[in-house]
Formats: C-alpha cells, structure tokens, sequence
C-alpha cells in the first residue's frame, strides 16, 4: 500500500488506477475509497494555488541572481574576476544571496563540492574563465563522485566570436565536454533563466554531475529583456525511481536461498540517504558487508559485520554464492572474484552507464538505491517467515563478529605496540582524535596508501561520526576548501580537515585565505612525514629499477622541510608543529578549544613513512646554484 500512496501523490498513478491496483492487492473498495478521500487534501496541496514562473525584467547578472534565487541557494562560491560584475551588482539587491569568496578556482569547484556533499543541494559557483583550466582538476573530481554541482564562468562579448580575443579561444567549452554532464553558452538574455534552470535540473538529476555555462559579458551588462523566471519545484526532476518489482522479489529470493552472501557498498547508498535501510538490510540477513568508494563512509566501520574496504582477493566469507554491489562501481582489481568463481551477482544504482562494468551480472536493480533497498526488505520479508529469517541471520552474524572482532583485537595490539613510537604513528593520531573528537563530527580526509591506519580507529558511518573524501577521482587539492563547504553547511557540527603534507602542497595552503576571512573554525591536521608514501609504494610495486638500487625519484618531499604551521600564522591563523607523541594530546585540546571560540586551528604532525623505501629520503639533486660559472 505504501507503494501505491506515493505512485498516487507522484501522480504515476490516476485515481482509477489507484482503485484498481488497490483491489488487485486484496483491498476492499470501501478501503480504496477512504484511502483516496484522506489523501485528498495532500494530493490537492501539491498543486493548488502553485505558481510555474513570474515576470521580471533586468539585464543577464539580475536575470541570474534572480532565477538563483529560486534554486534555494543561499550561498555563491566565487572567485575573483571582472567578468563577475554584473552578478555581483545584482546580489547588492539580493541580500539572501551572499558570497563566498576564494582565492584560486580550483578552491571554489572544491569549496562548492563540499557544501553539496554535505547538504545533498545542488551548489553554484562562478570565476573567471582564465582561471577555468585552473578548476579543472576539481571539477574532474566532482564528475568522479557525481556531485551535483553548476559552474559558471564568464565570456568574450558574443560580437568577439571566434577572433582569439582578449582571454578568449576559439572553443571554450569543448574542454569541459569530459568533466561536465552538460555545457552551454546562453546567448540571448532573456533565456539566461531558461538556461539556468537547466542546468540545475541536469546537475541534480540522478546520476548527478557537473554542468558548465559560459556567460558572454555583453549578455550579462548591457542587455536587458522582459522574461519569465522559473519557481522553485517546476525545473526538479523526482528521482525516486523503484526497481522493477519482479526484479526485487528474485533478488530477495536468492539472497534468502543464499548459505554465503556478500555485499559491496559504494558513495550511492550516501547520496540517495539510504545509510538506514542498508544498515536495517544488513541486519536483517546478517550478510557480511563491504565497503568500496572513498567518497564516504555509509555503513558504520565498527559494527560487527562491517569487513572494511574490498580488495581483489578476500580472506573472508569463504565459498561467496551471491554476491550484490550496491551504488559502488566495479573495478578491474575485483573482476576476478566474481568473474572466476562464477557468483551469481547483482548490482543496484541509477548509473546505467556502468551497471555491471567489469562483472557479468545476474541481475540490476535500476533505480533510486535508497528505494530499491526498502523494496529488497519488504520483499524479503515477503518470502521467508519471521523464524526462518531469524535463524539465517543469527548463525551468519556470530561467524561474522569473530571474525571482525579478531581483525579489531590485532589492529589494537598493534596500536599499543607502537603506540609511543616517535615519529608519531599514523594509528596514533587516530586514537587520539577519536578520544577527542565530538561524536557527530565531520571528518574530511584526502589520504592516500595509509588512510586505514588512522581512518580505522576513529567511529565513522551511519550512527556515529561523517566521513567525506577523499575524491573518486583523487586529484589532489580538494580536501582543505572541501571543509570549509562542508562547515558552512553544518556550521553547528564540529569539523575536522584531515591532510597529507603531499596534497597541502597541491595549492591547498592558499585555501587558509578562505578559512580565514570566512571565520570558519575547522580543526586541519596535517600528516607531515615529507614524503608521498602513496606514488613511490606503486612505482616499487610495478617496477623494479627504483625498487632494486633503492631510488626513490620523486617521492621524498624533505628539503625544504615544510613547516605548515608557520603558513597557517601567515593567514593569521594559529598553528603549532607536534614532534612528540605525548604532545599530540594537548595539541588536540587546544585545537578543539580555539573552534569552539570560533577560529581555525591547524596542527602540522610529524608522522612515519611507511611501505616500500620508508625513511630512505634520498632525492635526484639538481641545484641551480652549483650549476652557476659566476655568482647571479
């Protein structure tokens, strides 16, 4: 019935199709009726008295601020740059718009990504479009994870078409064709709504994604028109789109009938809200559970039957005979699992495009994975009785906690073994912030090959702390701006920024500028071991040239020793270097203590290298000043 009421109020079903699928589901036409005449007043609010559009009239920058208006959006993330003019002259008059203002474009794709993460909206940002090629790693980030983002930028007059003009090329939106699901050039002002409008749809529209406009400055300053602007709820697109229900009722018989079942789970499950339904579907079945997709942590990395991020060989379960990835996308190091042993599998999402990549699949269920998860457990319930649920689950969740509990006891024990280790351990620093940290906070984190020493320790998932990043893409120089979109989202939560010394040097110091002016009292900590552990354990994995002279080409990050504390005092934030463990404690607190009063904290640890040629710190030396004849 439920099913039914929201097909009804969806208007996917009219009235006399209500009826009918009513009595076909065993109701009375008493029954039917009553239903009908107490939705009546709801199913008549949803269109009564509704306004599509209203007239307005200005030139392109207050056609956009006012058609922004109706997006909901209360927040711009810009950068600098002429072109803006006009849409800033607008928001003067449109004080619900305001600002957020970054230094480097890049930043401003990051800062807006963040905020759309952390709300589920869809965001807007504006720059310059000589800093475009600047943006372009983030916005590739944000395609990755399918974030819902429009990005603006200005142009040429539409009289200086095709003449390589001042900042102008011949084609400008043709290098955006990879990272955006949709580009446009409104020419004409009066549809600079119309357009708009459109790019929101297309942006939030599941799969989800970037989309790119380019406004002509001519259009945007000097033209004016008479228009329409559109009203919120008439440019959405409802995705709860439910999987075909044959396919759901065969996927719950097989995954009852099933003695050793397996779930992967990806970013979807987050970005449809279905962390509780996957939980309560986990639970139900005691179905051991993978998680594949850094993005974020959806289910809870502490419960018992949480088995931590999928590799492509598995330890555990043994003998798998169905298998279901759920919002995750499939890569190559996993084929063979699935592929070799021939597991019956099925896959669930909205991406049609990569539904069953690298995987031959039993099954899809296409669809809003938040409401193909609370149709696989009404179903289930639908085919086994109460008893027999009970009994399948009890015997898999005990297997199951031993198991994760052992990998648990040896991570602790190995914890403890290094717990006063100097430089600080990555498993540390976990422990620590844990102990520390508020239980509702966000962690933002752009880590690379050690991200579990120290991400494991901390509670993250449905029920405890958020975990956002680090990117699918994992184009470095999102994390720190990241944060800030994600504080201005949740200013009530606390939020910390979580950083390799690596991905600080991809521009992100300059994201201290922001946190700044905007006031936004993050704690950033840095995982300072002058090295990037991630590339050089790859290269020495692949290759074997580096590996067997002990080389390490590029990785050391030693000379100059950056000091990231004194860049924070730079932003007129403070800041402090932590060498030793017993520091680390006190450290936190103060950190902890300064956000409370409103201002940023940013803590630079000393932490081990690790992996393949750890602590080697050697580096192919070029010096310009021995290479001089004379002193110049």
């Amino acid at each position: 019935m439920r099913a039914l009421v929201k097909d009804y109020l969806d208007l996917g079903l009219s009235r006399r199709g209500f009826l009918k699928a009513m009595a076909a589901a065993g109701f009375t036409m008493t029954a039917a009726e009553s239903i009908l005449k107490n939705l009546a007043p709801v199913a008549h609010a949803e269109t009564a008295g509704k306004e599509y559009w209203k007239e307005f009239e200005g030139n392109g920058g207050e056609l956009l601020a006012e058609q922004l208006l109706q997006t909901g959006n209360e927040y711009l993330f810009v950068g600098n740059g002429s072109g803006l003019g006009a849409l800033c002259d607008a928001v003067i008059d449109r004080p619900k718009l305001k600002l957020v203002l970054a230094t480097h474009e890049a930043h401003v794709v990051a800062m807006a990504s963040g905020y759309a993460l952390a709300t589920g909206k869809t965001a807007f940002c504006m720059y310059s479009r000589v800093g475009a090629a600047h943006s372009t790693g983030n916005i590739y980030n944000a395609m990755k994870d399918r974030i819902p983002l429009v990005i603006a930028v200005d142009r040429a007059d539409t009289t200086e078409d095709g003449r390589d003009g001042h900042e102008d090329l011949e084609d400008m939106l043709e290098p955006m064709k990879q990272y955006t699901k949709w580009r446009w050039i409104p020419k004409e002002v009066a549809r600079v709504p119309e357009w708009t409008a459109k790019a929101f749809k297309v942006a939030s529209t599941l799969p989800s994604g970037p989309t790119y406009m380019m406004f002509p400055r001519d259009v945007m300053f000097e033209m004016k028109a008479k228009t329409k602007i559109f009203m919120p709820g008439t440019f959405d697109v409802p995705m709860n789109v439910r999987p075909n229900a044959k396919t759901v009722e065969k996927t719950a018989k097989m995954l009852v009938e099933a003695k050793s079942p397996l779930f992967n789970i990806g970013p979807e499950v987050y970005q449809s809200g279905g962390q509780k339904e996957i939980v309560e579907l986990v639970e139900l079945l005691g179905v051991p559970i993978f998680e594949r997709g850094q993005l974020c942590q959806v289910f809870p990395n502490q419960h018992p039957l949480y088995l931590g991020q999928m590799r492509g060989q598995i330890r555990y379960p043994q003998n798998v005979d169905f298998f279901m990835n759920i919002g995750a996308r499939w890569d190559e190091a996993n084929e063979s699992f699935v592929a070799e042993k021939k597991v019956p599998a099925v896959v669930a999402g909205t991406d049609v495009r990569h539904l069953g990549d690298g995987i031959a699949i039993e099954d899809a269920l296409v669809g809003n994975v938040r409401e193909s998860l609370r149709d696989l457990i009404d179903a289930v319930k639908a085919v086994a009785t109460k008893d027999r649920i009970e009994k399948i689950r009890q015997a898999r969740f005990d297997e199951t906690k031993k198991f994760t509990e052992r990998l648990r006891a040896g991570r602790e024990a190995n914890a403890k073994k290094i717990w006063d280790n100097k430089p600080i351990e990555w498993d540390r620093v976990g422990k620590e912030i844990e102990a520390i940290a508020d239980k509702d906070a966000i962690i933002v984190e752009e880590f690379g090959s050690q991200r579990n020493k120290c991400m494991d320790h901390i509670n993250i998932g449905y029920g405890a702390k958020t975990q956002l990043g680090r990117t699918t893409g994992e184009c470095l120089g999102w994390g720190l701006p990241a944060a800030i979109g994600v504080k201005l989202a949740k200013p009530n939560q606390q939020v910390w920024a979580l950083q390799g010394d690596g991905g600080m040097l991809f521009n992100q110091t300059e994201a201290l500028w922001p946190m700044r002016r905007h006031e936004a009292p993050i704690i950033t900590v840095v995982f300072n071991n002058r090295s990037y552990n991630e590339t050089r354990n790859r290269m020495w994995t692949r290759g074997k040239n580096q590996r067997e002279k002990k080389l390490d080409m590029l990785s050391h990050l030693g000379n100059p020793d950056v000091n990231f504390a004194k860049i924070a005092e730079a932003y007129d934030i403070k800041g402090e270097v932590v060498a030793d463990p017993k520091d680390l404690k006190p450290a936190m607190q103060r950190a902890v203590n300064a956000t409370r009063d409103g201002k940023p904290y940013l803590l630079d640890v000393l932490v081990a290298q690790a992996g393949q040629g750890a602590n080697m710190n050697w580096y192919p030396k070029v010096s310009i000043a021995e290479m001089r004849s004379k002193k110049a």
